[in-house]
């Protein structure tokens, strides 16, 4: 990527509209293929840590409902 970076910047120094096209379409296809390996690795990542995580709960998980009072004792 820095690579299709430095040449798109020589691009724009030399003004030849058909280099810099094509060298930002380099460089957008470097871009993409970053963010795919990224977005892949996250995906990853997120379903070994969701996996762990659902195995190491302990089951003691208890829910208890309760009712409550608002007491308005005149302090504002």
């Amino acid at each position: 990527m820095e690579s299709a970076i430095s040449d798109l910047k020589d691009a724009l120094q030399k003004d030849d509209i058909e280099t810099i096209k094509s060298r930002t379409e380099a460089l957008q296809t470097a871009i993409y293929d970053v963010s795919a390996a990224m977005y892949q690795k996250a995906q990853q990542e997120a379903a070994s840590g969701a996996g762990a995580s659902a195995k190491s709960g302990s089951g003691d998980d208890t829910v208890e409902d309760a009712d409550y009072e608002i007491v308005d004792d005149g302090k504002n």
